[in-house]
């Protein structure tokens, strides 16, 4: 019961009107591979899931077996890891090179999306708790707040701060926890967008100006992220998208009664890695 509800509330927290990414997103080093880990939070288990030979857009989903996950945002973090936020569990997670899995929790309240900070550190929001978290690699957790709004998405903007949504605004956040909020029309810098209600991908120009690129009829996208391949890769159930610069769209489908993606994020092997209910998936992008 908790899980469905927990999964029905990532779903209306997704529907706000923009999920925010930087137009330029450095891609970080870390591992592709993915491991299935015991329920055992103390003992992940050592098998490391198999990749063969890739071609572009091939998914592969591994599954989270912590908790009651239900993952959402995800990013390369600053120390050779992928970092990534667990709704269901209240948790932020990390995946070694090695594969394996740690999970922090400390007054956390669904945390959703992430992304490595410019002082190193992970900032992340809090949806339900309506705040901005912040995690050092060693696990260290600092909460600013009230960011109101429910917040959403996060990212790095051009001036060396943090910019995330939050239900039809676009706020800012200083490393030192300022917190401005702003309504939609023109942040500084560039920034790449989700259309959820309206199924389109915009783009904000450093003149505010808007472009938007539709998708077909009945998508809604969700999290979007810049690829190591120059284009921009964005999640719409039952797809994984690819869209260029002129806005030239490419779908992936799912595996067929699979989970609904939701937030994505390149890796360092030219692929990108995506959060999907109780699973984190990757998507190959040659």
């Amino acid at each position: 019961m908790l899980k469905s509800l927990l999964s029905g509330f990532v779903a209306a927290v997704m529907s706000a009107l923009f999920v925010v990414v930087a137009v330029c997103v450095p891609t970080g080093a870390v591992s592709g591979d993915f491991l299935r880990p015991d329920a055992n939070r103390s003992a992940p288990s050592k098998r490391v899931a198999a990749i063969g030979p890739e071609k572009r857009g091939q998914i592969t989903l591994y599954p989270l077996l912590f908790g009651d996950p239900v993952a959402a945002g995800i990013t390369a973090g600053p120390d050779r890891a992928m970092w990534y936020a667990d709704f269901g569990d209240n948790s932020i997670g990390r995946v070694s090179l090695a594969g394996k899995i740690t999970e922090y929790a400390d007054g956390l309240n669904n945390p959703n999306g992430i992304v490595t900070g410019p002082d190193g550190a992970l900032w992340f929001t809090e949806t339900t708790g309506q705040q901005i978290g912040r995690i050092t690699t060693s696990g260290s957790i600092s909460h600013f707040g009230s960011a109101e709004r429910y917040p959403q998405a996060i990212t790095n903007g051009p001036d060396g701060a943090l910019w995330f949504t939050a239900f039809g605004r676009v706020a800012r956040i200083t490393t030192s926890g300022s917190i401005t909020h702003f309504k939609l029309g023109g942040p500084d810098g560039a920034l790449w967008l989700t259309d959820n209600g309206a199924g389109k991908i915009g783009r904000f120009a450093t003149n505010g100006q808007l472009t938007e690129f539709r998708l077909p009829s009945g998508l809604s996208p969700v999290g979007i992220a810049a690829g190591p391949d120059g284009a921009l890769w964005f999640t719409a159930a039952p797809y994984i998208g690819r869209i260029t610069v002129s806005g030239r769209t490419a779908l992936y489908a799912m595996p067929p009664s699979s989970c609904s993606p939701q937030q994505i994020a390149p890796g360092p092997d030219r692929a990108m890695s995506f959060t999907c209910g109780d699973k984190i998936g990757r998507i190959t992008t040659e």
